[in-house]
């Protein structure tokens, strides 16, 4: 903007509730990081109707404390560069909880890369891949499909804890100490019954804590391997995290812990009969 302030284009899903008065970083292209704040016009000046509203994400905008277009423009900034939530990682108070910003799907991409490290994988070939813009319509999920071809996925995400006020306990699926998530569906996929079912016997036989879920709404890259190739068994494995999409979400650190753990455990049992017997039905 003329008088030094940036507009925002969000990426993926972003509530208007979550954004005011939060720290962000601007990175330029000379990749030095420049601290900003989201703003709006201030309360004192909205009229009643507006101060009942979430403020929608256009009329919000970033603060740096440039004075003009010249001077963002002096600081390297131009227009396209990056914005990202500010957010230190943080260990709280109960023991082995953290928050900072990112866990859908910072704990994913951690999982992928432990698994990569510690798993055997004596009867099959094990590739440890991560994707991008799934926010945008798991998109880098449907190039990693057709570049890797694989007999099986095994999602690892870090998907929405339903254990806070507003949310029925009785019909909790993703409580934060309760273990690693299986889910069995939501819009984008639904899971191989068998693969899944196998998920679930692995975890029983191996004593990981775990909690089976059903979702009616939200969405992993499972939704593009199912449908990639000639269709990929998949199922998802999660770390419940609260408050996702958001500067500040919350885990805990042993559901992480439950969801490698489980996923080194069905690939080191994973073998040609075993993966044919997902899709077998004849």
């Amino acid at each position: 903007l003329p008088n030094g302030y940036l507009k925002i284009v969000t990426i993926g899903g972003w509530w208007g509730h979550t954004l005011l008065s939060q720290r962000v970083e601007i990175r330029n292209q000379e990749g030095v990081k420049i601290i900003g704040t989201i703003a709006s016009k201030p309360p004192h000046f909205l009229r009643e109707a507006e101060r009942n509203r979430v403020i929608a994400v256009p009329d919000m905008f970033v603060d740096i404390g440039a004075r003009s277009r010249d001077e963002v423009a002096d600081w390297g900034i131009q227009l396209g560069d990056p914005i990202a939530p500010w957010s230190p990682w943080t260990p709280m108070r109960q023991k082995d909880w953290y928050m900072t910003k990112a866990f859908d799907n910072r704990v994913g991409m951690a999982g992928a890369i432990q698994v990569g490290q510690f798993a055997k994988a004596s009867h099959c070939q094990l590739i440890s891949a991560g994707s991008v813009q799934e926010e945008l319509g798991l998109r880098g999920a449907k190039t990693l499909a057709n570049i890797t071809t694989p007999d099986v996925a095994i999602v690892l995400e870090g998907p929405p804890a339903d254990d806070t006020p507003g949310m029925p306990l009785s019909e909790s699926q993703g409580v934060l100490g309760g273990g690693v998530q299986i889910r069995l569906h939501d819009p984008s996929a639904i899971m191989n019954p068998r693969l899944a079912q196998f998920a679930i016997e692995t975890a029983r036989c191996e004593g990981i804590p775990h909690q089976v879920t059903v979702r009616s709404s939200g969405g992993t890259d499972a939704g593009s391997f199912t449908l990639a190739n000639e269709g990929i068994p998949c199922v998802v494995l999660g770390t419940p995290a609260r408050y996702i999409h958001s500067h500040n979400a919350i885990i805990c650190a042993s559901d992480y812990h439950a969801m490698v753990e489980l996923a080194i455990a069905m690939v080191n049992q994973l073998d040609e009969d075993t993966v044919q017997g997902f899709t077998s039905f004849l």
